[in-house]
């Protein structure tokens, strides 16, 4: 394989995707790479119409394009090019041309969640502006930002039921012990998941969190309010943040997933450009979306209820339109940098 076109792939893989499961492969001919998406990878709740998987695609597609210009190529991207094969995500052509540089391309390495406290205070107008403007030129997306209060207030109660919600039901609590790598040995040996070490425990936590892996003691616990104990503590987080904001687009095709993750992953790698830290809160979005369309799931009627209402509130806090549907919120601020990030699977085990 070219050694551009290798280094190109390599700053591609480094896209986020949910609990870092990366469902993709890539075949490569050439100056022409074929996007697969793998469904196997992520059969979560979250992944309602594989949705979550398409917008990790998105975030694929941006890092890609990103240092395919840095290496001196000009970039053609066909989204879903033959309805043959429903996996292929894209069709990506190289072709020669004058090498330029992007200052987001850096920020692709450097790029990671942040699951603990953020420093406070407020975003300066031009670390507003420029997350703000992530979405121009991406027709059908836009971004919102929320800094003051009561608004940011309000997003910090919606980031907060994510947390919530996989503590009361039963699928969600389950498939996020299944992502978590608890030891170096088993995070080398999947190189998925979410290594224990990005989660941002307290010593306290670490001691307690591992029993928590057990659903019998966690429905129990529950009683006792658990789950909105959680959920009060991501609260606290988000009110802590500098900003408080979402990524929504415009229709409900594959092709639109595939923008919106784009989107984020620029919003993301701005974030990361401004030395700014950066958690998203992308699960909520997919089960906001699940049950907008009729579905449940496994879900509680209590976790419905509240999906429904936190609808409501986005509807009214963003203006949404019926054609909108936000696919990821996400919080910001200043802070230390992470003790630890998720790897990646190696290039040449992801290659057709």
């Amino acid at each position: 394989m070219n050694k551009k076109i290798r280094k190109i792939l390599e700053a591609a893989i480094q896209a986020p995707s949910g609990d870092n499961c990366q469902p993709w492969r890539f075949a490569v001919q050439g100056l022409t790479i074929n996007l697969y998406n793998c469904p196997e990878r992520d059969q979560s709740l979250y992944n309602f119409q594989q949705r979550a998987s398409l917008v990790a695609h998105g975030a694929v597609l941006e890092n890609l394009e990103l240092a395919a210009v840095e290496e001196g190529f000009k970039v053609s991207i066909i989204l879903f090019p033959d309805k043959e094969q429903p996996e292929l995500v894209a069709q990506v052509d190289l072709a020669e041309d004058v090498r330029r540089t992007d200052p987001l391309e850096e920020a692709i390495y450097r790029r990671c969640t942040n699951r603990g406290s953020f420093a406070g205070g407020k975003l300066n107008d031009t670390q507003t502006k420029v997350m703000i403007s992530c979405a121009e030129g991406y027709d059908g997306a836009r971004v919102v930002l929320a800094t003051e209060n009561p608004a940011k207030n309000q997003l910090a109660a919606i980031a907060a039921k994510n947390d919530w919600l996989v503590f009361a039901n039963r699928p969600l609590h389950q498939f996020l012990f299944e992502q978590i790598r608890w030891n170096q040995t088993d995070t080398i040996r999947t190189r998925d998941g979410l290594d224990v070490e990005t989660l941002a425990l307290s010593r306290a936590d670490r001691l307690g969190f591992p029993n928590l892996r057990h659903w019998p003691l966690v429905n129990f616990l529950n009683r006792f309010g658990l789950a909105h104990m959680i959920g009060r503590k991501a609260q606290q987080l988000c009110r802590q943040s500098a900003g408080l904001g979402a990524v929504i687009v415009t229709g409900s095709q594959p092709e639109d997933f595939v923008l919106g993750g784009r989107v984020m992953e620029r919003v993301w790698l701005r974030a990361t450009a401004h030395n700014l830290q950066f958690q998203p809160y992308a699960g909520i979005a997919f089960l906001l979306q699940q049950v907008r369309e009729g579905g449940t799931g496994d879900l509680t009627l209590k976790s419905v209820a509240a999906l429904r209402q936190v609808q409501s509130d986005m509807q009214q806090l963003f203006g949404l339109t019926d054609d909108e549907v936000v696919v990821m919120y996400f919080r910001v601020g200043e802070g230390a940098a992470p003790a630890g990030r998720s790897i990646r699977h190696r290039l040449d085990d992801l290659l057709i």
